[in-house]
């Protein structure tokens, strides 16, 4: 552990910036199967539904790191421009899709106002890893607000997002564990269309913006 400290604190700013992207896809893939995994044993719809966003989002992850490196080996700034633009458009229309996805779970929720049965430790579990996920995005925000690559800028977005749903999902829990009745069960539904929301319009601010500089500087996206 000692070595591998060493050799981050020595290694290049750019290379930093992989090992951050890296450890996002760790992360990432540590949040789908712990809810994936709650979401199948208690069972509970929440809990499938952020695990597919996390699921899809570590595919995206995966994606955003290969053409980080692409952008580091290209030898031209068009095509790294290029790689970074597209990189960052097909993450705004991800988030519109998973939005649009969270949105009807989150109505379907809003009307079904069940109660889950989430309790003990599991309430400590979850609301520990969305603090940590909102951390972590919060420390990405601060720790690159000058790095202007759309890559970086996409992963933040998208960081930003799951610690959206993470949050909301903490609310299921402590509202299931802790609150008195079925009614309160609407306030889940609403938090979530809510939360929703901001992703679908994020999403289309990405996408849309990218596509106005991409125009501007006489990029194609094929």
């Amino acid at each position: 552990m000692k070595k591998l400290v060493n050799y981050f604190l020595n290694i290049y700013r750019n290379d930093k910036v992989a090992f951050f992207l890296f450890l996002t896809v760790i992360i990432n893939f540590g949040s789908f199967v712990f809810k994936f995994t709650m979401g199948i044993l208690i069972p509970n719809t929440w809990f499938l539904i952020n695990s597919l966003f996390y699921f899809v989002s570590l595919l995206a992850r995966t994606v955003s790191i290969k053409s980080y490196l692409k952008v580091h080996t290209a030898t031209d700034t068009a095509t790294k421009n290029y790689i970074s633009y597209k990189n960052y458009f097909n993450n705004g229309l991800l988030l519109i899709v998973l939005g649009f996805i969270y949105f009807g779970v989150s109505a379907y929720m809003f009307l079904q106002q069940t109660i889950h049965g989430i309790k003990g430790h599991m309430v400590y579990a979850v609301s520990f890893q969305a603090f940590l996920l909102l951390g972590i995005s919060i420390y990405g925000m601060i720790k690159y607000k000058r790095n202007h690559s759309p890559i970086m800028a996409a992963v933040k977005n998208t960081n930003f997002c799951n610690a959206l749903t993470s949050i909301v999902l903490t609310q299921v829990v402590l509202l299931d564990n802790f609150g008195e009745g079925e009614n309160y069960q609407i306030f889940n539904g609403i938090t979530g269309i809510v939360a929703s929301v901001i992703i679908i319009i994020l999403g289309v601010f990405m996408t849309n913006g990218i596509q106005l500089i991409m125009r501007k500087e006489g990029y194609e996206y094929d």
